[in-house]
């Protein structure tokens, strides 16, 4: 069953194109470089095989003009495009994550920039990211290193690097490399950098991030039936007991792009006819209902400043009702 707000989603179109850029079997790859140079991850749109990936899997690198995913896409047609995000379409997200980075004998790694392969006598190696908190500790505790499949111990690197300073380890020896006809297998450095909180500037995806305005109504009430003799007097039954409620959402001065997402979402319920849930989140409640669209949506244009959907600014009105059905 579809969500509100999270699946009002926003078409990727509504911004403008600046790069784009095409890999085709991208294989154990992890860094690509960029068509054009960003400051944001959220200004670079990644699909993997036609599917869009989340802002969370890839982080900026190489000052802004690489991507690096966490781990390698391996994809058949890996698309990257860069494009313009204005301010108001900017999100900022915290979240954990684990960042890893492979090494091995056969085939060669490249993080920002520099190429790794293990040869016997290479000891300093790139973090796929800096492990430094908030406020610019040291989390060295937060790295982990495996050595062809064996977890290595804390004492068996250094960090920062003597070379690579905060971007990299150094090890207190170099990686073995298999001896003998027999051994096929490849020798594999395995490098983890666990960050508890990671702000992560990405755009806006769906109406999750659009809060509607202060003002929202909610009402609840009971179905009842009310019976009165000519003498006057009344009698009601109860033809229900639980209550209904009726959530009435304003979006005030939202651009063209947000007032999109919620119309789309409408009209993939076809108006009041499909059900779907309601996340009561978006009301800064907790839980989530069942609810219906209640009569039509409601749009008021506010003001354009051209014909692209940023330029464009509406009122929004829609009213959701609790549905029991």
């Amino acid at each position: 069953m579809a969500t509100y707000p999270d699946d009002a989603t926003v078409s990727l179109t509504a911004f403008g194109t600046v790069g784009l850029k095409t890999y085709n079997s991208t294989g154990s790859d992890i860094e690509f470089p960029l068509p054009t140079t960003v400051s944001l991850a959220g200004e670079v749109i990644v699909t993997i095989d036609g599917v869009v990936q989340d802002v969370s899997s890839y982080y900026l690198s190489n000052s802004g003009g690489s991507v690096t995913f966490l781990a390698a896409p391996n994809a058949t047609e890996l698309v990257f495009k860069t494009i313009d995000l204005p301010t108001r379409f900017r999100a900022t997200r915290s979240y954990p994550a684990v960042y890893a980075a492979s090494y091995s004998n056969t085939s060669p790694t490249t993080i920002d920039s520099n190429t790794y392969l293990l040869n016997g006598v290479q000891t300093s190696f790139s973090l796929p990211t800096p492990a430094l908190g908030s406020f610019g500790e040291n989390l060295a505790n937060s790295i982990f290193v495996t050595l062809s499949g064996v977890l290595q111990n804390q004492d068996s690197f250094t960090y920062p690097s003597a070379t690579l300073g905060v971007n990299g380890i150094d090890l207190s020896e170099a990686p073995a490399l298999p001896t003998g006809d027999e051994d096929v297998a490849n020798a594999t450095l395995e490098i983890r950098t666990l960050i508890p909180q990671v702000d992560s500037i990405g755009r806006f995806t769906d109406m999750r991030d659009r809060k509607p305005s202060n003002g929202f109504s909610i009402d609840r009430e009971f179905s009842t039936k009310k019976y009165e003799s000519q003498s006057g007097y009344e009698k009601r039954r109860l033809m229900s007991r639980r209550s209904r409620r009726t959530f009435e959402l304003t979006y005030n001065n939202i651009s063209g792009v947000e007032k999109q997402a919620i119309e789309d979402f409408y009209i993939a319920r076809n108006g009041d006819f499909e059900t779907f849930t309601f996340d009561l989140d978006h009301i800064n409640s907790a839980g989530t209902v069942r609810t219906r669209f209640e009569g039509p949506i409601q749009i008021e244009q506010v003001i354009s400043g051209g014909s692209a959907l940023t330029q464009n600014f509406y009122s929004v009105q829609i009213t959701l009702r609790e549905d029991f059905s």
